[in-house]
Protein backbone atom coordinates (compact mmCIF):
# COMPACT_ATOMS: atom_id res chain seq x y z
CA UNK A 1 0.00 0.00 0.00
CA UNK A 2 3.04 2.65 0.68
CA UNK A 3 4.26 2.33 -2.65
CA UNK A 4 0.67 3.03 -4.31
CA UNK A 5 0.23 5.53 -2.05
CA UNK A 6 3.79 7.26 -2.87
CA UNK A 7 2.94 6.94 -6.51
CA UNK A 8 -0.32 8.56 -6.04
CA UNK A 9 1.41 11.53 -4.70
CA UNK A 10 3.45 12.06 -7.08
CA UNK A 11 1.04 12.87 -9.64
CA UNK A 12 0.31 15.90 -7.68
CA UNK A 13 3.30 16.21 -6.98
CA UNK A 14 3.21 19.78 -7.28
CA UNK A 15 0.77 20.70 -4.98
CA UNK A 16 2.31 21.67 -1.33
CA UNK A 17 2.54 18.37 0.96
CA UNK A 18 1.95 19.66 4.16
CA UNK A 19 -1.82 21.54 3.03
CA UNK A 20 -4.80 19.63 3.64
CA UNK A 21 -6.69 18.29 0.90
CA UNK A 22 -9.23 20.20 -1.01
CA UNK A 23 -12.11 18.07 0.02
CA UNK A 24 -10.39 18.98 3.94
CA UNK A 25 -10.28 22.47 3.12
CA UNK A 26 -13.99 22.70 1.91
CA UNK A 27 -14.87 21.21 5.34
CA UNK A 28 -13.18 23.22 7.35
CA UNK A 29 -14.43 26.65 5.89
CA UNK A 30 -11.11 27.76 5.30
CA UNK A 31 -11.06 28.24 1.79
CA UNK A 32 -12.72 31.38 0.79
CA UNK A 33 -11.68 34.13 2.80
CA UNK A 34 -7.93 34.36 2.43
CA UNK A 35 -7.01 36.91 0.22
CA UNK A 36 -3.58 35.51 -0.42
CA UNK A 37 -5.57 33.34 -2.18
CA UNK A 38 -7.83 34.94 -4.43
CA UNK A 39 -7.40 33.33 -7.48
CA UNK A 40 -5.94 36.77 -9.77
CA UNK A 41 -6.77 34.30 -13.22
CA UNK A 42 -9.11 31.51 -13.52
CA UNK A 43 -7.86 28.37 -13.79
CA UNK A 44 -7.22 26.22 -17.02
CA UNK A 45 -8.74 22.67 -16.75
CA UNK A 46 -8.41 19.57 -19.11
CA UNK A 47 -10.66 16.95 -19.17
CA UNK A 48 -8.81 13.77 -20.17
CA UNK A 49 -10.10 10.03 -20.43
CA UNK A 50 -10.82 6.87 -22.44
CA UNK A 51 -13.11 7.83 -25.66
CA UNK A 52 -16.90 7.17 -24.51
CA UNK A 53 -16.52 7.79 -20.97
CA UNK A 54 -18.19 11.20 -20.81
CA UNK A 55 -15.68 14.08 -20.91
CA UNK A 56 -17.63 16.21 -23.30
CA UNK A 57 -21.10 14.94 -21.84
CA UNK A 58 -19.86 16.27 -18.27
CA UNK A 59 -18.94 18.96 -20.08
CA UNK A 60 -22.19 19.94 -21.78
CA UNK A 61 -23.68 19.58 -18.41
CA UNK A 62 -21.51 22.26 -17.17
CA UNK A 63 -22.35 24.87 -19.69
CA UNK A 64 -25.37 23.80 -21.07
CA UNK A 65 -24.37 22.43 -24.56
CA UNK A 66 -25.42 19.68 -26.51
CA UNK A 67 -21.72 19.42 -28.43
CA UNK A 68 -21.61 15.59 -27.74
CA UNK A 69 -24.36 15.17 -29.96
CA UNK A 70 -22.78 16.78 -33.30
CA UNK A 71 -19.55 15.08 -33.10
CA UNK A 72 -19.16 12.46 -36.03
CA UNK A 73 -19.81 8.93 -34.15
CA UNK A 74 -20.01 10.73 -30.79
CA UNK A 75 -16.46 11.03 -30.30
CA UNK A 76 -14.86 14.40 -29.91
CA UNK A 77 -11.73 14.64 -32.54
CA UNK A 78 -10.76 18.06 -32.28
CA UNK A 79 -9.88 20.27 -28.70
CA UNK A 80 -12.06 22.99 -27.92
CA UNK A 81 -12.38 25.81 -25.19
CA UNK A 82 -15.03 27.12 -23.25
CA UNK A 83 -15.10 29.73 -20.35
CA UNK A 84 -18.07 29.41 -17.61
CA UNK A 85 -18.45 29.13 -14.24
CA UNK A 86 -15.17 31.46 -13.87
CA UNK A 87 -13.38 28.70 -15.16
CA UNK A 88 -11.62 27.99 -18.62
CA UNK A 89 -12.46 24.33 -19.20
CA UNK A 90 -10.66 22.34 -22.53
CA UNK A 91 -12.06 19.10 -24.00
CA UNK A 92 -9.52 16.80 -25.62
CA UNK A 93 -10.50 13.91 -27.55
CA UNK A 94 -10.29 10.41 -26.43
CA UNK A 95 -9.78 7.70 -29.07
CA UNK A 96 -6.07 6.41 -29.42
CA UNK A 97 -5.21 8.39 -32.66
CA UNK A 98 -4.91 11.73 -30.74
CA UNK A 99 -2.97 10.65 -28.18
CA UNK A 100 -0.26 13.50 -29.02
CA UNK A 101 -3.28 16.30 -29.27
CA UNK A 102 -4.30 15.26 -25.61
CA UNK A 103 -0.72 15.86 -24.38
CA UNK A 104 -0.77 19.25 -25.71
CA UNK A 105 -3.87 19.64 -23.90
CA UNK A 106 -2.63 18.48 -20.68
CA UNK A 107 0.29 20.71 -20.78
CA UNK A 108 -1.85 23.42 -21.53
CA UNK A 109 -3.85 23.04 -17.95
CA UNK A 110 -3.33 23.94 -14.67
CA UNK A 111 -4.74 21.22 -13.94
CA UNK A 112 -6.60 17.63 -15.17
CA UNK A 113 -9.99 16.26 -14.61
CA UNK A 114 -9.45 12.51 -15.51
CA UNK A 115 -12.86 11.08 -16.24
CA UNK A 116 -13.28 7.53 -15.89
CA UNK A 117 -16.94 5.46 -16.77
CA UNK A 118 -18.67 3.53 -13.40
CA UNK A 119 -19.39 0.38 -16.02
CA UNK A 120 -16.23 0.35 -17.88
CA UNK A 121 -13.50 1.19 -15.48
CA UNK A 122 -10.02 2.01 -16.02
CA UNK A 123 -9.19 1.46 -20.00
CA UNK A 124 -6.14 1.92 -22.28
CA UNK A 125 -6.84 5.50 -23.26
CA UNK A 126 -7.40 5.89 -19.33
CA UNK A 127 -3.97 5.09 -18.81
CA UNK A 128 -2.48 6.89 -21.42
CA UNK A 129 -4.08 9.76 -19.88
CA UNK A 130 -2.68 9.50 -16.58
CA UNK A 131 0.55 9.35 -18.22
CA UNK A 132 0.07 12.80 -19.69
CA UNK A 133 -0.77 14.40 -16.54
CA UNK A 134 1.70 12.95 -14.72
CA UNK A 135 3.92 14.59 -17.76
CA UNK A 136 2.95 17.84 -17.77
CA UNK A 137 3.41 17.92 -13.97
CA UNK A 138 -0.20 19.09 -13.28
CA UNK A 139 -2.72 18.47 -10.15
CA UNK A 140 -5.31 15.46 -10.49
CA UNK A 141 -9.04 15.06 -9.95
CA UNK A 142 -10.68 12.26 -10.96
CA UNK A 143 -14.78 11.83 -12.03
CA UNK A 144 -16.24 8.87 -11.79
CA UNK A 145 -19.10 9.18 -14.50
CA UNK A 146 -22.08 7.36 -15.06
CA UNK A 147 -23.06 6.61 -11.63
CA UNK A 148 -26.65 6.62 -12.38
CA UNK A 149 -26.23 3.40 -13.87
CA UNK A 150 -28.12 0.50 -11.98
CA UNK A 151 -24.93 -1.80 -10.01
CA UNK A 152 -22.42 0.25 -10.38
CA UNK A 153 -19.62 1.11 -7.94
CA UNK A 154 -16.59 3.66 -7.68
CA UNK A 155 -14.95 0.64 -5.89
CA UNK A 156 -13.32 -0.75 -8.78
CA UNK A 157 -12.29 2.36 -10.34
CA UNK A 158 -10.84 3.33 -7.19
CA UNK A 159 -8.46 -0.06 -6.99
CA UNK A 160 -7.77 0.31 -10.50
CA UNK A 161 -6.26 3.21 -9.96
CA UNK A 162 -4.46 2.20 -7.79
CA UNK A 163 -2.73 -0.10 -9.89
CA UNK A 164 -1.74 2.80 -11.60
CA UNK A 165 -0.06 5.30 -9.03
CA UNK A 166 -3.06 7.11 -8.31
CA UNK A 167 -4.33 7.01 -5.08
CA UNK A 168 -7.49 8.85 -3.96
CA UNK A 169 -8.28 10.37 -0.97
CA UNK A 170 -10.51 7.11 0.57
CA UNK A 171 -7.29 5.09 -0.10
CA UNK A 172 -5.13 7.36 1.76
CA UNK A 173 -3.94 9.40 -0.66
CA UNK A 174 -4.12 12.94 -2.19
CA UNK A 175 -6.42 12.96 -5.57
CA UNK A 176 -9.97 13.96 -5.18
CA UNK A 177 -12.38 11.55 -6.56
CA UNK A 178 -16.25 12.68 -6.86
CA UNK A 179 -18.68 10.40 -8.23
CA UNK A 180 -21.05 11.88 -10.54
CA UNK A 181 -23.02 11.56 -13.64
CA UNK A 182 -23.43 14.01 -16.92
CA UNK A 183 -26.85 12.58 -17.44
CA UNK A 184 -28.81 13.78 -14.23
CA UNK A 185 -26.56 15.78 -12.91
CA UNK A 186 -25.40 14.22 -10.01
CA UNK A 187 -22.35 15.54 -8.37
CA UNK A 188 -21.65 18.13 -10.83
CA UNK A 189 -21.96 21.06 -8.36
CA UNK A 190 -18.88 19.37 -6.01
CA UNK A 191 -16.75 18.69 -9.23
CA UNK A 192 -16.90 22.50 -10.22
CA UNK A 193 -16.35 23.13 -6.20
CA UNK A 194 -13.49 20.55 -6.25
CA UNK A 195 -11.71 22.24 -9.10
CA UNK A 196 -11.87 25.61 -7.50
CA UNK A 197 -10.43 24.13 -4.50
CA UNK A 198 -7.35 22.35 -6.10
CA UNK A 199 -7.09 26.07 -8.30
CA UNK A 200 -6.74 28.04 -5.42
CA UNK A 201 -4.38 25.92 -3.79
CA UNK A 202 -2.16 26.67 -7.09
CA UNK A 203 -2.37 30.33 -6.08
CA UNK A 204 -2.48 31.05 -9.87
CA UNK A 205 -1.14 34.40 -10.62
CA UNK A 206 -1.14 36.51 -13.66
CA UNK A 207 -0.15 40.07 -14.80
CA UNK A 208 -2.79 41.58 -16.94
CA UNK A 209 -1.16 44.87 -18.05
CA UNK A 210 2.18 42.23 -19.23
CA UNK A 211 2.61 41.41 -22.97
CA UNK A 212 0.27 39.24 -23.54
CA UNK A 213 1.07 35.69 -24.17
CA UNK A 214 -0.53 32.08 -23.90
CA UNK A 215 -0.97 28.98 -25.58
CA UNK A 216 -2.33 28.11 -29.09
CA UNK A 217 -5.69 25.20 -28.33
CA UNK A 218 -6.59 24.87 -31.92
CA UNK A 219 -6.09 26.04 -35.34
CA UNK A 220 -8.34 25.81 -39.00
CA UNK A 221 -8.80 27.55 -42.38
CA UNK A 222 -12.19 28.82 -43.05
CA UNK A 223 -13.00 29.55 -46.57
CA UNK A 224 -14.70 33.51 -45.55
CA UNK A 225 -12.30 34.34 -43.03
CA UNK A 226 -8.67 33.18 -43.21
CA UNK A 227 -6.60 31.17 -40.63
CA UNK A 228 -8.74 30.94 -37.19
CA UNK A 229 -6.79 30.32 -34.19
CA UNK A 230 -7.95 29.24 -31.03
CA UNK A 231 -5.77 30.77 -27.66
CA UNK A 232 -5.99 30.65 -24.29
CA UNK A 233 -4.17 33.37 -22.91
CA UNK A 234 -2.02 33.16 -19.42
CA UNK A 235 -0.25 36.54 -19.45
CA UNK A 236 -1.37 40.05 -20.02
CA UNK A 237 -4.68 41.21 -22.06
CA UNK A 238 -5.20 40.27 -25.60
CA UNK A 239 -6.70 42.85 -27.89
CA UNK A 240 -8.45 43.13 -31.01
CA UNK A 241 -5.26 45.31 -33.16
CA UNK A 242 -2.56 43.48 -31.70
CA UNK A 243 -0.35 41.58 -33.58
CA UNK A 244 0.05 37.58 -33.07
CA UNK A 245 3.17 35.53 -33.40
CA UNK A 246 2.98 32.27 -33.41
CA UNK A 247 6.21 30.77 -34.43
CA UNK A 248 6.99 31.89 -38.08
CA UNK A 249 3.80 33.17 -38.62
CA UNK A 250 2.29 36.59 -37.54
CA UNK A 251 -0.74 39.26 -38.28
CA UNK A 252 -2.87 41.44 -37.26
CA UNK A 253 -5.92 40.76 -34.77
CA UNK A 254 -8.84 41.68 -36.86
CA UNK A 255 -11.76 40.11 -34.88
CA UNK A 256 -12.24 37.76 -31.69
CA UNK A 257 -14.97 35.86 -30.47
CA UNK A 258 -15.91 33.69 -27.22
CA UNK A 259 -16.83 30.25 -27.14
CA UNK A 260 -20.60 31.05 -27.94
CA UNK A 261 -19.27 32.89 -31.38
CA UNK A 262 -20.00 36.20 -29.61
CA UNK A 263 -17.65 39.27 -30.81
CA UNK A 264 -14.98 40.65 -28.31
CA UNK A 265 -12.68 43.40 -28.09
CA UNK A 266 -10.42 41.82 -25.15
CA UNK A 267 -9.18 38.31 -23.62
CA UNK A 268 -7.70 38.65 -20.33
CA UNK A 269 -5.81 36.03 -18.77
CA UNK A 270 -6.99 32.41 -17.80
CA UNK A 271 -9.49 32.97 -20.90
CA UNK A 272 -10.23 31.55 -24.47
CA UNK A 273 -10.81 32.93 -27.76
CA UNK A 274 -10.74 32.43 -31.16
CA UNK A 275 -8.70 34.55 -33.29
CA UNK A 276 -9.25 35.91 -36.38
CA UNK A 277 -6.17 37.46 -38.42
CA UNK A 278 -3.19 34.83 -38.30
CA UNK A 279 -1.88 34.49 -42.30
CA UNK A 280 -1.46 30.67 -41.81
CA UNK A 281 -2.66 28.05 -40.09
CA UNK A 282 -0.43 27.14 -37.12
CA UNK A 283 0.47 23.89 -35.25
CA UNK A 284 -1.79 23.24 -31.98
CA UNK A 285 -0.16 23.67 -28.81
CA UNK A 286 2.22 26.56 -29.78
CA UNK A 287 3.06 29.28 -27.10
CA UNK A 288 1.72 32.63 -28.70
CA UNK A 289 2.91 36.15 -27.60
CA UNK A 290 1.19 39.58 -29.36
CA UNK A 291 2.93 42.99 -29.74
CA UNK A 292 1.52 46.12 -30.97
CA UNK A 293 3.87 46.92 -34.36
CA UNK A 294 3.92 45.09 -37.38
CA UNK A 295 7.81 45.71 -37.56
CA UNK A 296 8.05 43.96 -33.84
CA UNK A 297 6.02 40.87 -34.94
CA UNK A 298 7.66 40.36 -38.65
CA UNK A 299 11.19 40.29 -36.52
CA UNK A 300 9.81 37.76 -34.06
CA UNK A 301 8.59 35.39 -36.18
CA UNK A 302 11.56 35.79 -38.77
CA UNK A 303 13.82 34.83 -35.99
CA UNK A 304 12.08 32.26 -35.25
CA UNK A 305 12.52 30.28 -38.56
CA UNK A 306 14.31 26.94 -38.29
CA UNK A 307 14.24 24.33 -41.59
CA UNK A 308 11.93 21.89 -41.73
CA UNK A 309 13.16 18.23 -42.02
CA UNK A 310 11.97 15.88 -44.53
CA UNK A 311 8.33 14.20 -44.23
CA UNK A 312 9.33 10.65 -44.82
CA UNK A 313 8.13 7.78 -42.44
CA UNK A 314 11.07 5.94 -42.31
CA UNK A 315 10.28 1.35 -41.74
CA UNK A 316 11.70 0.05 -38.95
CA UNK A 317 15.16 -0.90 -38.79
CA UNK A 318 15.36 -4.87 -39.81
CA UNK A 319 18.68 -6.93 -39.66
CA UNK A 320 17.33 -9.35 -42.67
CA UNK A 321 15.94 -6.75 -44.81
CA UNK A 322 17.56 -3.20 -45.24
CA UNK A 323 15.68 -1.83 -48.47
CA UNK A 324 12.42 -1.05 -48.79
CA UNK A 325 10.35 -2.89 -51.47
CA UNK A 326 7.56 -0.36 -52.19
CA UNK A 327 7.04 2.85 -51.56
CA UNK A 328 3.54 4.91 -51.17
CA UNK A 329 3.38 8.55 -51.77
CA UNK A 330 0.24 9.95 -49.52
CA UNK A 331 -1.13 13.65 -49.68
CA UNK A 332 -2.72 14.27 -46.33
CA UNK A 333 -5.99 17.39 -45.85
CA UNK A 334 -7.48 17.64 -42.53
CA UNK A 335 -9.84 20.29 -41.02
CA UNK A 336 -7.91 21.31 -38.40
CA UNK A 337 -4.13 20.94 -37.59
CA UNK A 338 -4.25 19.16 -34.76
CA UNK A 339 -6.32 16.28 -36.69
CA UNK A 340 -3.99 16.49 -39.56
CA UNK A 341 -1.23 16.39 -36.97
CA UNK A 342 -2.74 13.18 -35.27
CA UNK A 343 -3.53 11.49 -39.13
CA UNK A 344 -0.19 12.21 -40.01
CA UNK A 345 1.61 10.23 -36.93
CA UNK A 346 -1.01 7.69 -37.34
CA UNK A 347 -0.55 6.49 -40.80
CA UNK A 348 3.47 6.82 -40.33
CA UNK A 349 3.43 4.47 -37.74
CA UNK A 350 2.09 2.30 -40.66
CA UNK A 351 5.11 2.36 -42.72
CA UNK A 352 7.02 -1.56 -42.20
CA UNK A 353 10.58 -2.80 -43.45
CA UNK A 354 8.80 -3.53 -46.86
CA UNK A 355 6.75 0.12 -47.68
CA UNK A 356 8.06 3.02 -47.01
CA UNK A 357 5.76 6.18 -46.60
CA UNK A 358 6.09 9.70 -48.20
CA UNK A 359 4.17 12.66 -47.34
CA UNK A 360 4.11 14.53 -50.68
CA UNK A 361 1.84 17.41 -48.95
CA UNK A 362 -0.33 18.15 -45.92
CA UNK A 363 -2.80 21.09 -45.24
CA UNK A 364 -5.70 21.90 -43.86
CA UNK A 365 -9.40 22.49 -45.80
CA UNK A 366 -11.18 20.93 -48.53
CA UNK A 367 -9.33 18.50 -50.89
CA UNK A 368 -8.39 21.23 -53.87
CA UNK A 369 -7.89 21.46 -57.76
CA UNK A 370 -4.32 21.53 -56.82
CA UNK A 371 -4.18 18.53 -54.59
CA UNK A 372 -5.59 16.64 -57.60
CA UNK A 373 -2.80 17.34 -59.66
CA UNK A 374 0.14 16.90 -57.48
CA UNK A 375 -1.59 13.83 -57.03
CA UNK A 376 -1.37 12.84 -60.47
CA UNK A 377 2.10 14.07 -61.22
CA UNK A 378 3.18 12.16 -57.93
CA UNK A 379 0.93 9.23 -58.26
CA UNK A 380 0.29 9.69 -54.47
CA UNK A 381 -2.75 8.66 -52.62
CA UNK A 382 -5.29 11.62 -51.17
CA UNK A 383 -6.41 10.73 -47.67
CA UNK A 384 -8.94 13.38 -46.54
CA UNK A 385 -10.05 13.77 -42.82
CA UNK A 386 -13.25 16.14 -41.76
CA UNK A 387 -13.16 17.70 -45.45
CA UNK A 388 -14.93 17.20 -48.73
CA UNK A 389 -13.41 17.12 -52.06
CA UNK A 390 -14.00 20.39 -54.44
CA UNK A 391 -15.67 19.73 -57.52
CA UNK A 392 -13.01 20.86 -59.69
CA UNK A 393 -11.23 18.33 -58.08
CA UNK A 394 -13.33 15.37 -58.60
CA UNK A 395 -13.43 15.69 -62.17
CA UNK A 396 -9.28 15.27 -61.91
CA UNK A 397 -9.86 12.66 -59.93
CA UNK A 398 -12.32 10.93 -61.98
CA UNK A 399 -10.46 11.51 -65.47
CA UNK A 400 -7.14 10.85 -63.89
CA UNK A 401 -8.55 7.28 -62.09
CA UNK A 402 -6.58 8.66 -58.87
CA UNK A 403 -7.55 7.17 -55.33
CA UNK A 404 -8.72 9.52 -52.48
CA UNK A 405 -10.30 8.07 -48.91
CA UNK A 406 -12.32 10.31 -47.38
CA UNK A 407 -13.90 9.58 -43.60
CA UNK A 408 -15.37 11.45 -40.64
CA UNK A 409 -14.15 8.87 -38.45
CA UNK A 410 -10.20 7.98 -38.01
CA UNK A 411 -9.92 4.46 -37.35
CA UNK A 412 -12.08 3.83 -40.22
CA UNK A 413 -9.56 6.03 -42.49
CA UNK A 414 -7.02 3.97 -40.91
CA UNK A 415 -8.34 0.91 -41.07
CA UNK A 416 -8.48 1.68 -44.73
CA UNK A 417 -4.57 2.76 -44.89
CA UNK A 418 -3.86 -0.60 -43.13
CA UNK A 419 -5.46 -2.80 -46.36
CA UNK A 420 -3.74 -0.56 -48.84
CA UNK A 421 -0.54 -0.79 -47.25
CA UNK A 422 -0.41 -4.69 -46.49
CA UNK A 423 -2.27 -5.55 -49.56
CA UNK A 424 -4.97 -7.95 -47.69
CA UNK A 425 -7.43 -7.66 -50.31
CA UNK A 426 -7.69 -11.27 -50.98
CA UNK A 427 -9.53 -13.38 -54.32
CA UNK A 428 -13.21 -12.91 -53.51
CA UNK A 429 -12.98 -10.91 -50.33
CA UNK A 430 -15.40 -8.08 -49.79
CA UNK A 431 -13.85 -4.65 -50.88
CA UNK A 432 -15.28 -0.55 -50.29
CA UNK A 433 -15.61 1.03 -53.90
CA UNK A 434 -17.69 3.81 -52.70
CA UNK A 435 -19.15 5.94 -49.99
CA UNK A 436 -23.01 7.48 -50.13
CA UNK A 437 -24.16 9.68 -47.31
CA UNK A 438 -27.81 9.83 -46.25
CA UNK A 439 -29.56 13.54 -46.53
CA UNK A 440 -32.62 13.12 -46.57
CA UNK A 441 -35.68 9.99 -46.24
CA UNK A 442 -38.35 9.93 -48.55
CA UNK A 443 -41.19 7.06 -48.54
CA UNK A 444 -42.83 6.12 -51.58
CA UNK A 445 -46.81 5.34 -51.80
CA UNK A 446 -46.13 1.48 -51.14
CA UNK A 447 -44.34 2.18 -48.34
CA UNK A 448 -40.51 2.03 -49.87
CA UNK A 449 -38.34 3.70 -47.84
CA UNK A 450 -35.65 5.75 -50.13
CA UNK A 451 -32.49 7.12 -48.95
CA UNK A 452 -31.41 10.42 -50.94
CA UNK A 453 -27.93 10.52 -50.69
CA UNK A 454 -24.87 12.26 -52.08
CA UNK A 455 -21.78 9.77 -52.94
CA UNK A 456 -18.71 10.97 -51.18
CA UNK A 457 -15.81 8.91 -53.02
CA UNK A 458 -15.65 6.26 -55.60
CA UNK A 459 -18.90 4.97 -56.47
CA UNK A 460 -22.31 3.21 -55.75
CA UNK A 461 -23.73 0.56 -58.04
CA UNK A 462 -27.33 -0.78 -58.41
CA UNK A 463 -27.19 -4.54 -57.15
CA UNK A 464 -24.01 -3.77 -55.19
CA UNK A 465 -23.75 -5.43 -51.46
CA UNK A 466 -24.03 -2.76 -48.95
CA UNK A 467 -22.99 -1.58 -44.94
CA UNK A 468 -25.12 0.93 -42.99
CA UNK A 469 -22.56 2.61 -40.95
CA UNK A 470 -24.14 4.86 -38.09
CA UNK A 471 -21.78 6.78 -35.86
CA UNK A 472 -19.25 3.84 -34.92
CA UNK A 473 -21.73 1.09 -35.84
CA UNK A 474 -22.34 -0.74 -38.27
CA UNK A 475 -26.02 -1.10 -38.41
CA UNK A 476 -26.97 -3.10 -41.05
CA UNK A 477 -26.27 -5.18 -44.25
CA UNK A 478 -28.37 -5.54 -47.79
CA UNK A 479 -28.02 -5.31 -51.45
CA UNK A 480 -29.22 -2.12 -53.91
CA UNK A 481 -31.65 -2.97 -55.47
CA UNK A 482 -33.19 0.35 -57.07
CA UNK A 483 -30.75 3.12 -58.00
CA UNK A 484 -32.19 6.45 -59.36
CA UNK A 485 -30.35 9.40 -60.15
CA UNK A 486 -32.64 12.48 -61.40
CA UNK A 487 -35.60 10.34 -61.23
CA UNK A 488 -33.77 8.00 -64.04
CA UNK A 489 -32.92 4.47 -63.20
CA UNK A 490 -29.06 4.09 -63.69
CA UNK A 491 -26.91 1.61 -62.75
CA UNK A 492 -24.09 3.51 -60.93
CA UNK A 493 -23.48 7.04 -59.81
CA UNK A 494 -20.19 8.67 -58.85
CA UNK A 495 -18.51 10.93 -56.77
CA UNK A 496 -20.57 14.31 -56.07
CA UNK A 497 -23.44 12.85 -57.36
CA UNK A 498 -26.97 12.56 -56.10
CA UNK A 499 -29.17 9.82 -55.88
CA UNK A 500 -32.07 7.88 -54.10
CA UNK A 501 -31.22 4.45 -52.85
CA UNK A 502 -33.32 1.42 -51.96
CA UNK A 503 -31.92 -1.63 -50.38
CA UNK A 504 -33.23 -4.99 -49.78
CA UNK A 505 -34.10 -6.36 -46.77
CA UNK A 506 -36.11 -2.72 -46.44
CA UNK A 507 -34.29 -0.36 -43.71
CA UNK A 508 -35.05 2.49 -41.70
CA UNK A 509 -32.59 4.61 -42.76
CA UNK A 510 -31.45 8.13 -40.56
CA UNK A 511 -30.24 11.31 -41.58
CA UNK A 512 -26.32 11.25 -41.76
CA UNK A 513 -25.75 7.24 -42.10
CA UNK A 514 -23.22 5.89 -44.63
CA UNK A 515 -24.28 3.79 -47.34
CA UNK A 516 -20.88 1.62 -47.84
CA UNK A 517 -20.97 -0.51 -51.66
CA UNK A 518 -18.88 -3.24 -51.72
CA UNK A 519 -17.68 -5.32 -54.58
CA UNK A 520 -15.80 -8.67 -54.47
CA UNK A 521 -11.77 -8.20 -55.11
CA UNK A 522 -10.47 -9.57 -58.20
CA UNK A 523 -6.85 -10.12 -58.79
CA UNK A 524 -5.48 -7.47 -61.72
CA UNK A 525 -4.37 -9.68 -64.87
Amino acid sequence: MSKNSSAGKQVNSNLPAKKPSPRARSENGSSSKSSQKTLIRPPIVCFLGHVDHGKTSLLDRIRRTKEQLKEAGGITQSIGACFVHGITFLDTPGHEAFTAMRARGGKSADLAVLVVAADDGVMPQTVEAIDHIKAANVPLLVAVNKMDLQGVSSEKVKQQLSEHGVLVEEWGGDVVLVECSAKTGQGVDELLEMIRLVAEMQELKADPTAPPSGMVIESSMDTRRGALTSVVVREGTLKTGHYLVVGSVYGRIRSMYNWQGEKIKEVKPGQPAEVVGLKEVVEAGSPFVAVKSDAEARKIALDSIRPRPPQVAKPEKNDEENECLKTLKFIIKADTNGSLDALHHSLERLATPKVQIVFVHEGIGIISEADALLAQVADAVIWGFRVDVDPVARQIIKSGKLIVKTHGIIYKLIEEAQRLISGKEKEGELVRIGLAEVLKIFVLSDGTLVAGSRVREGEIKIKGKVRILRGEDQTAEGQIVSLRHEKEEVKKVRTGQECGIVISPAFEFKQGDLIECLEEYKEKG
